[in-house]
């Protein structure tokens, strides 16, 4: 990630909105801390500001979901509808969808039809099939199968409301999961919140990993960024060894985030994760083993654990990459300290 953004920093300090628009690509892809993500914000609106229509349905995507910003349906349609405005066809086509399904805007069948055409006009092809299947009527097969789902769901709450706090879990993962339609994306976090929540309150583990996830990011489902309240919920779905949260309450002791800066504890937060076959938790004790941090130095310890972090051998996985960097690391220095002949 740093390399990528080190390499379009002059351009883009520059005013170039192609280059601020690769830096906030770079921090979207990276490790998704929220800073990372907040800095991919900050960037895609420096192009925006330019009128790069990417970054500008990127910054859509970002205020649709709470990727780095709260979620805000009314800014995610501003910048979708300008970079519709300036000729985007690929925007065209997500807003003549938005319009169809009512996902951030009222239904407006006509309004879908208008932007679905300026796309297919500029040969844009997956408007196409999508504004045939709305003038035939084909396309409200959908809209009636989401009814059906709404049904549904209210039998699912009518069960939840008897404190059955799994069907609770599921759905809090339904409601903040994002829904893809062939038009775009949406979710109802505030709803799935509300789940999750009481989920939570009953003791499911899953349910307080992803309530301790949304107070760690503070974006979505109108639940406020506190580091506090992450912790309390991650403490209590990893004291039920939930791996996930085993690893994050690690990281929370590592960087001093809404507790005291514990290395120590952080490292054995580490390896309940990383002895339940977590990679991510694998890879940073291992880290911790090179450089001595929260453990004593081991080289030998370190690459017990970097080597099962890289078994599967998959060249486009970030943590395995890192690893094999750590691993020569641990080369180089063995080498170096070896007697010369």
């Amino acid at each position: 990630m740093n390399a990528e953004i080190e390499k379009h920093r002059e351009a883009a300090e520059k005013g170039d909105a192609e280059a601020q628009g690769q830096i906030g690509f770079a921090y979207l892809l990276g490790p998704h801390e929220p800073e990372h993500l907040e800095e991919a914000v900050k960037w895609f609106h420096k192009a925006a500001e330019q009128n790069g229509p990417k970054a500008l349905q990127m910054l859509a995507i970002c205020y649709h979901l709470g990727i780095g910003v709260p979620e805000d349906a009314t800014e995610a349609i501003k910048y979708l509808h300008k970079a519709a405005e300036l000729g985007d066809a690929e925007a065209q086509c997500t807003l003549g969808g938005h319009y169809y399904f009512g996902i951030g805007v009222p239904q407006d069948e006509t309004e879908a039809i208008k932007w679905l055409r300026k796309a297919e006009e500029q040969k844009w092809e997956p408007a196409t099939p999508l504004l045939k299947e709305i003038t035939n009527g084909s396309a409200k097969k959908e809209i009636e199968a989401a009814d059906k789902m709404k049904e549904m769901l209210k039998k699912f709450a009518d069960a939840a409301e008897q404190g059955l706090d799994e069907v609770q879990y599921q759905l809090g993962k339904y409601y903040c999961a994002v829904m893809n339609t062939p038009f775009g994306m949406h979710t109802n976090t505030v709803e799935g919140v509300k789940w999750y929540r009481n989920a939570a309150e009953l003791g499911h583990a899953g349910a307080q990993y992803e309530l301790g996830q949304l107070y760690r990011y503070g974006t979505r489902g109108g639940v406020p960024k506190d580091d506090e309240e992450a912790v309390k919920w991650f403490r209590k779905a990893a004291e039920q060894e939930h791996v996930e949260a085993q690893f994050r309450l690690g990281m929370c002791y590592f960087k001093g985030r809404g507790v005291a800066q514990d290395e120590a504890a952080a490292t054995e937060w580490f390896r309940k994760a990383a002895e339940q076959d977590y990679r991510e938790a694998q890879y940073e004790l291992g880290k911790c083993y090179v450089e001595g941090v929260g453990v004593p130095q081991d080289d030998a310890e370190a690459t017990k654990w970097l080597e099962k972090v890289i078994e599967d051998d998959d060249e486009f996985d970030p943590v395995q990459r890192r690893a094999k960097g750590l691993l020569e690391k641990i080369k180089e220095r063995q080498t170096s300290s070896e007697p010369q002949s």
